[in-house]
């Protein structure tokens, strides 16, 4: 991604050098080898928020330089982090005036190797790093000086630039301050619609609060979450536990009993409820007399039956029903019952077997199960039948009887994935084994 013109940058150079003992030369002089390793830098700020006509928030992550092998610090190249693009690296600038963010800095990490490509540590302290927009920046002027603090000028200058900035800035915030608190008048008393200030006979009452029974005060919950009241005087008042206990302990416990003498009209009721308990029968009356609390049962039982209303009803009682039909003649005191369920066929043809049709449960022949379960299979070749291609080698047991099954012969089925039978397995009882 190309970087937009509105996000201004600074670029950062340097050189590192090792000093080795002399070498094969013709001087006795120490040598000078270029330095390999890596520099990071960090950013202060996680993000930093950009406003304007191309607003955007730049993550800031960690960029990481290379040395060539000059030991000049070097971009890497995108395909290889290893392989130098160019020489120097650009990063954004730490001073951008547009920036929600400012006076921030990079934090520079320095991890250095030997010739031979052994570590040799990071001699150099990291340190923060001030990037003023458009400036070039040798690290050689940027790194601490070993034993002291100090550190190069131009990074004092960039740091002092950015200190006066910041001094300005504050100084333009007081000015708006001074001004916003010039035009601010004092706020009205709170109400119920408006804010404002609360008046002080308010904040007494508040102020007065308490978990207490305190007249006149606005009670306030203690660390238990509960506050006292005083004892109740109309039906609408809140009330205390003590109250509420004195009146409970007035009451019957839920569960107690009482005399009969206790309870107002106990007697009459329980008259009056048997009363409409009992019910008169055939030969039997009942006569409840309320006002003098007595109740009479006659009976009629042992007096002489009518035979000829017994057998009215009788007739009545009995019901022709589908080929059985019911013959009432009331002057022969005679009832006839007849049928004409084999009034079509004789009784030879209804018991010849050869007439009958249908099937019958196996278990409501007496025997026939017992024989069934003892009858000795003839030891002969299983038949097998092959499960191939997906279906069944026979699809019905006709097809298996037709080729040479003995429907006494043992069935073996084989090849199912699933060890399954086919459904005709179940239509006879030969044999299966699986």
């Amino acid at each position: 991604m190309t970087v937009s013109p509105t996000i201004p940058t600074g670029r950062v150079t340097g050189r590192f050098l090792i000093g080795v003992a002399d070498g094969p030369d013709a001087d006795e002089l120490p040598d000078l080898v270029p330095a390999q390793g890596t520099i990071t830098f960090t950013a202060s700020v996680p993000y930093v928020p950009t406003p304007g006509a191309e607003p955007v928030t730049v993550l800031k992550t960690q960029i990481r330089a290379i040395l060539d092998a000059d030991g000049y610090l070097s971009t890497p190249t995108k395909a290889d982090p290893a392989a130098v693009a160019y020489r120097g690296i650009r990063l954004f600038a730490t001073d951008v005036t547009t920036a929600s963010v400012k006076n921030w800095t990079w934090t520079v990490s320095y991890q250095f190797r030997n010739p031979d490509g052994t570590s040799f540590g990071s001699v150099v302290p990291s340190h923060p790093l001030a990037l003023p927009a458009g400036a070039v920046i040798d690290l050689t002027t940027a790194v601490k000086v070993p034993a002291s603090d100090a550190i190069g000028v131009p990074q004092v200058e960039a740091m002092a630039a950015v200190a006066q900035q910041a001094a300005l800035d504050a100084a333009a915030d007081a000015d708006a301050a001074r001004v916003a608190a010039q035009n601010i008048s004092a706020p009205p008393l709170v109400t119920q619609s408006v804010a404002g200030l609360m008046r002080a006979s308010d904040k007494t009452k508040l102020d007065a609060a308490s978990s207490e029974a305190t007249p006149n005060t606005i009670p306030m919950r203690n660390g238990s979450g509960r506050f006292s009241v005083g004892a109740p005087v109309l039906p609408e008042n809140a009330t205390t536990k003590t109250y509420v206990d004195d009146e409970v302990a007035k009451k019957a416990p839920l569960v107690h009993g009482h005399t009969a003498s206790g309870i107002v009209d106990f007697v009459e009721a329980a008259q009056d409820a048997v009363a409409l308990m009992m019910a008169a029968g055939t030969g039997v009356t009942l006569n409840y007399n309320d006002a003098g609390n007595a109740l009479t049962i006659s009976s009629t039982v042992g007096q002489a039956l009518d035979a000829e209303a017994v057998r009215d009803a009788i007739g009545v009682a009995l019901i022709g029903a589908g080929l059985i039909s019911v013959t009432v003649n009331d002057a022969a005191d005679t009832i006839t019952i007849t049928t004409t369920a084999t009034a079509n066929s004789t009784d030879a043809f209804l018991r010849s077997r050869g007439n009958h049709t249908g099937t019958q449960d196996q278990s409501t022949v007496d025997g026939l199960e017992t024989a069934l379960a003892n009858r000795a299979i003839r030891p002969r070749t299983p038949f097998v039948v092959r499960w191939i291609s997906n279906a069944w080698e026979y699809a019905s047991l006709s097809a298996a009887v037709t080729a040479g099954l003995d429907v006494a012969q043992l069935i073996m089925f084989v090849g199912h994935p699933d060890g399954a039978f086919p459904a005709w397995a179940r239509e006879s009882d030969v044999g299966t084994v699986g």
